[in-house]
């Protein structure tokens, strides 16, 4: 099994400012992986919170998800302004998809038989903090595609994008302006490919 990955960032003003971000580290057996955004836009503090839960995942990553998710949520600057996340990994060897998500981030699984939301925690990151959180676990197939969104990609949006349509297309329909809202976005596409 083996994951190809294409991450679309739309600003609202500029890089600099956008609290949109996604961060891989692969590995022989596992590939890690984060999205996030940042509560707020158009600010460069937004930037560096996003860039300081960055590093935090980078020097997290091999520890249990919940672990992880726990060092993000206490840092000071994700309890004072709040995120929405996605961390997980794909499992090479068990052709499988580990993760835990909180907020209004939207994930689902397309193949060419049909297009399956996956749970969403509700909350927000270091200020309205869930009860309890799950470990999600989605076995995966060849031709599968999991999408992972920003609130910034409209649902409109999401309802146009298919598993057989080309990440070139994706993305032309992820930049309309008409299908993004007035905010920062993200869309990580995942195309599970079996060698």
């Amino acid at each position: 099994m083996n994951i190809v990955t294409n991450c679309f960032i739309r600003p609202l003003v500029s890089q600099e400012t956008c609290g949109d971000f996604m961060k891989m580290l692969p590995g022989k057996r596992r590939i890690h992986f984060i999205v996030g955004d940042v509560s707020g836009h158009g600010s460069p503090l937004v930037y560096a919170i996003a860039r300081e839960v960055e590093q935090c995942f980078e020097q997290c990553y091999r520890q249990p998800l919940a672990q992880q998710y726990a060092q993000i949520a206490e840092l000071g600057s994700v309890a004072k302004y709040g995120m929405t996340l996605c961390l997980g990994f794909f499992d090479l060897e068990r052709q499988a998809l580990f993760y835990l998500a909180v907020g209004n981030l939207r994930l689902c699984r397309l193949n060419e038989q049909q297009k399956i939301d996956l749970p969403v925690t509700e909350g927000v990151v270091g200020i309205f903090v869930p009860s309890e959180i799950q470990e999600q676990i989605l076995p995966l197939q060849a031709g599968d595609r999991v999408l992972v969104t920003s609130d910034g990609v409209s649902q409109q949006a999401l309802s146009l994008f298919t598993a057989e349509q080309s990440v070139e297309t994706l993305k032309t329909q992820f930049l309309d302006d008409s299908i993004t809202k007035q905010d920062d976005a993200i869309c990580v596409c995942f195309d599970i490919v079996f060698e």
